[in-house]
């Protein structure tokens, strides 16, 4: 078996190949066939990757070939090499036991083989005790003795039984003889027994089921060879360890003290104790009013003493430091102890348990709730749109939306808002005419049955839908009960044909009929499904002309064998198919019509939960969990390069700091220039030359060299002032090049951060839309409210971007609340006057008045009321209602303060829809008809039905047809790829 991504390797299905003379491919080593070559090629592409386990060696980084080969010849080696004695105590010890991990499941069995052998083993024997010789043999018989126990030596209690082997031992000159040894004088051949062998052959002879607490199974034709018990325990299966588990948490809160159990079952802190009632807890025993010796319990006291005559109470005086025989005790009076102060209550430490926090009386109320039904809770405000929606319908109704929005691709539905799915529900018109209602039907009837006629959900989680759905009746129950004519063929093993439904109804009238009980038909659905076969059509995409409300009665007839849902289908089936009209699929079609919508809710609810317990559902969800591990993976990989480039960031930072000073700019500065000009080498003009015409020649030439030699001088200082500032100016030029390299560097590891840290929140996205596995909620109030926020997992925050309606921008815009859980209603309530009145001392209220004070006049009571916030103010105002002293309300104002901000933008999204909407339906336009996909309705009827603007474009892109039509033939698509190959 080999593994990928720590999960056995999951098979594609043989495909349902109509034509025989179609060309398909084969994958040998699997048995896998394909229509198409693509797939073909990109299943072996994903077989010839290095990324397969052995599941016997746990060698990695294989590809599938690779593993498989190695697993058969691992297998055939290991079967070789293993001692056959120990195969049956091996598997033995092995089958369903609980032990988790395999290492510890190998310990255990080599710890408990380690010094037990079994006739026919191969062993090692050491003959003479003096001496380490040691020759080979085998063990001819084994003989257990009890050990011997002496009560009076504690040690030997718990000694195993003692065990004796004959040994056949061989000798080197050939020669053998038998020997009795014990345990401690044998040991196994390690090439054929180690650790290392006996992992591997646990690997290939047992598995594990990939739930908590499963047991280890050995192979089936291990079991039937050693007579092993082939049941799982019914207290080690996954329904087994469920129940236990909802019974452990059923027992632990039975008690008073377990009701102020945190979310986490973790008990609180008891609350604060008045000073009083500390004080009487502390207080000291009174000290004694005398010195009179009081002995302890259990301590005889002396007899009485009679001082003698004449001492008047003078005690006597002792001699050498000890008293005598007259000595006695005197009391003497003590005086009173000194007031000891109360001990100081020690400092809570939050968070505690919600509710016994003080509560902080600054006037701030839970925002208050709107609801969606048209019955409300005592003290609140109805809609002022009358839905016709009953409180009790609305949990099953989120729980409808959400599951078709997050299995989307199973479906093959594009996503659509809430108001569109309540309005679609609540359209009584021609249902023809609203393709999300049809759609939605027919996408979810589809996962119920297969194109085969097989039917998908899984027995174990809904036995109605078991192939087997009425139980054979033996010979005496037959031949007490009146007679009846012979029927004429025998059930079909599968419920795909008409005869079944028929002998359903011939049986129940022969049993109404043994009763002598008139039966009440209160509808006709049963002579409905004896001439229409509602899996037939099904199985064959058949939903036109009431074809998918007839499909849809004969599933609420097969779920109304669950005795929690007879009730409820009844009524649908009495509506639909009544007994004063015709059982005819039109006549099935007109009532749908007319039903209620809280009909129409239960009854999509219940194929909607059938739907989920399918293997579409479960390899989907499956596939989901793969690649969340490859996208957590993805998303390591990027946050190992951010701490890298965050590594890099901090040292050059740092280089910038020590190495270039602050002021340095990556820009040159402007060259400055004042105007000077060097005048040397200039001369002006003698205006005395005419009066000192006297001067001799010869000072005039001591000038003019003096004169020289000064210009020179200048000349050379300038020079090499130039040449100094052209110096300074160059190493300025170069170290600013360096900074402005030093910059870029800098910039471009921000910017490989930044990458980082998108592609970490779009890892963090693809994270949160592959959650579907388990819806998750806010958090809980102080009162045990729970709080969802619906688009939080599983989908895309406003829906799939590629939806007919993806331009509203949101999905639901609201924040829903939900009533308390009916475990946590003991919280909510005082079991007896005590504990109320010791609530009321510690926070001045009681839990019903507190209640009235924090939440309102208006209160849900039960898990089944729901409520809703829409406005941003209301999300704000919650969040500081919140006390973050208490645990769950701690985890909820963290939740809400994560997912605020989207929420209130889905809102604000959700609000400018509203007013769009409700602008058009009272502009009033014309009522000129528009034709779409041969369907047509009036411009009334799209202004007042918005949802009939929704369009199912992933089933056109990915089937090429809706659910309600049937699929095109597959000959035309035959033909022209045999014409594009012709070509």
């Amino acid at each position: 078996m080999v593994f990928y991504k720590r999960a056995p390797v999951a098979f594609v299905p043989d495909p349902n190949i109509r034509d025989e003379n179609a060309t398909v491919w084969m994958i040998k080593a699997t048995g896998e066939i394909f229509t198409e070559y693509d797939k073909y090629a990109n299943r072996l592409d994903f077989y010839r990757k290095k990324q397969f386990t052995n599941q016997i060696t746990g060698q990695g980084n294989l590809s599938f070939f690779d593993a498989l080969e190695a697993e058969d010849e691992d297998a055939r080696e290991i079967r070789s090499i293993f001692p056959g004695p120990l195969r049956y105590q091996v598997c033995r010890k092995v089958h369903h036991s609980t032990i988790p991990r395999l290492e510890e499941l190998v310990t255990r069995v080599h710890a408990d083989l380690k010094d037990d052998y079994y006739p026919g083993e191969h062993v090692i024997a050491q003959v003479d005790e003096n001496t380490d010789k040691r020759v080979p043999g085998i063990i001819r018989d084994k003989i257990t003795f009890s050990p011997s126990v002496d009560i009076r030596s504690h040690p030997l209690l718990n000694q195993p039984p003692l065990s004796r082997y004959f040994v056949t031992v061989n000798h080197e000159n050939g020669q053998s003889n038998d020997m009795l040894l014990d345990s401690k004088r044998l040991s196994r051949d390690r090439r054929t027994y180690s650790r290392s062998i006996l992992r591997s052959f646990i690997r290939n002879i047992a598995h594990s089921e990939n739930y908590k607490g499963a047991p280890w199974q050995v192979k089936p034709e291990l079991v039937a060879e050693f007579r092993l018990p082939k049941e799982v325990p019914y207290h080690l299966t996954a329904q087994g360890i469920a129940e236990a588990k909802k019974n452990v948490i059923k027992n632990e809160n039975t008690t008073f003290f377990n009701y102020y159990r945190g979310p986490g079952n973790e008990l609180q802190r008891q609350p604060p104790q008045t000073v009083a009632f500390q004080y009487a807890q502390f207080q000291p025993p009174p000290a004694p009013t005398t010195g009179v010796f009081r002995p302890g319990p259990g301590v005889p006291a002396p007899p009485p003493f009679q001082p003698p005559p004449g001492t008047q109470g003078t005690p006597s005086v002792p001699i050498n430091g000890q008293y005598g025989p007259s000595q006695h005790q005197i009391n003497i009076p003590s005086r009173p102890p000194p007031a000891q102060a109360p001990p100081r209550p020690a400092p809570i430490k939050y968070p505690i348990e919600d509710l016994l926090i003080q509560p902080k009386r600054n006037g701030l109320q839970r925002p208050a709730l709107k609801f969606l039904s048209d019955d409300v809770p005592p003290g609140a405000e109805p809609p002022t749109d009358k839905l016709g929606i009953q409180m009790k319908s609305v949990g099953d109704l989120l729980f409808v939306w959400q599951t078709l929005n997050v299995h989307a691709e199973v479906f093959i539905l594009d996503s659509f808002t809430v108001d569109d799915f309540i309005e679609a529900l609540g359209y009584h018109g021609d249902a023809t005419n609203c393709e999300l209602l049809v759609e939605m039907h027919c996408a979810v009837l589809k996962q119920l049955v297969d194109e085969k006629g097989h039917i998908k959900v899984l027995s174990e989680l809904a036995s109605e839908f078991s192939q087997d759905i009425e139980p054979e009746e033996d010979e005496g129950d037959q031949s007490t009960k009146s007679p009846s004519p012979a029927r004429s063929e025998t059930p079909p093993a599968r419920r795909t044909r008409a005869s079944l439904s028929k002998l359903q109804a011939q049986e129940m009238t022969e049993s109404e009929a043994a009763k002598g009980v008139a039966p009440e038909q209160t509808n006709r659905a049963s002579e409905l499904l004896s001439h229409f076969d509602w899996i037939d059509h099904l199985a064959r995409r058949s939903f036109g002309d009431g074809g998918w409300q007839s499909v849809l009665v004969g599933a609420l007839r097969q779920a109304s064998l669950n005795p929690r849902r007879k009730e409820v289908c009844e009524k649908i089936l009495a509506h639909l198919v009544p007994s004063d009209m015709d059982p005819e699929p039109e006549t099935v079609a007109l009532q749908y019509n007319s039903l209620d919508i809280n009909h129409r809710i239960a009854a999509l609810g219940i194929i909607t939960q059938y739907a989920t317990f399918t293997d579409a559902v479960r390899t989907y969800m499956q596939n989901c969990n793969i690649n969340m591990t490859a996208i957590r993976n993805q998303k390591m990989e990027q946050q190992k390069k951010r701490k890298e480039y965050q590594a890099e960031l901090a040292q050059l930072e740092q280089k910038r700091k020590m190495d270039y000073p602050a002021t340095l700019s990556v820009s040159p500065p402007p060259a400055e220039s004042n105007g000077d000009v060097s005048m040397s080498g200039v001369t002006e003009p003698d205006t005395n030359a005419d009066h000192d015409g006297a001067e001799d020649e010869e000072g005039a030439r001591r000038l003019r060299r003096a004169n020289s030699r000064k210009r020179k001088h200048e000349d050379e200082a300038t020079r090499k002032e130039r040449e100094k500032k052209e110096k300074e100016e160059a190493e300025k030029a170069k170290q600013r090049n360096a900074y402005r390299d030093l910059l870029k560097k800098i910039d471009k590891t921000n910017e490989a951060i930044r990458n980082c840290e998108a592609e970490i929140r779009k890892f963090d996205e693809e994270l949160r839309e592959n959650q579907c596995q388990q819806l998750r909620c806010l958090g809980k109030d102080r009162f045990c409210n729970t709080y969802w926020w619906l688009e939080r997992w599983g989908m895309p925050l406003g829906g799939l971007p590629t939806s007919s309606t993806a331009e509203y921008g949101y999905v639901n815009g609201r924040l829903w609340v939900q009533g308390p859980d009916a475990l946590d209603q003991p919280l909510l309530e005082h079991d007896t006057p005590e504990d109320e009145k010791e609530y009321k001392a510690l926070t001045g209220l009681t839990k019903k008045e507190r209640r009235d004070l924090e939440e309102g006049p208006v209160h849900l009571t039960d898990s089944a009321q729901w409520g809703y916030m829409d406005n941003p103010e209301d999300v704000q105002k919650l969040h500081e209602w919140l006390d973050d002293r208490g645990h769950r309300e701690l985890k909820l104002k963290k939740e809400l303060s994560n997912w605020q901000d989207p929420i209130i933008e889905y809102m604000v999204n959700w609000k400018n829809h509203l007013s769009e909407v409700q602008a058009q339906k009272t502009a009033g336009e014309d009522t000129t008809g528009i034709q779409t996909r041969k369907k047509t309705y009036t411009d009334n009827d799209s202004s007042k039905y918005w949802c009939l603007k929704w369009e199912n474009t992933y089933a056109l892109e990915e089937l090429e047809h809706l659910h309600s039509q049937q699929p095109p033939p597959k000959t035309k698509a035959k033909s022209s790829r045999s014409k594009k190959a012709g070509r």
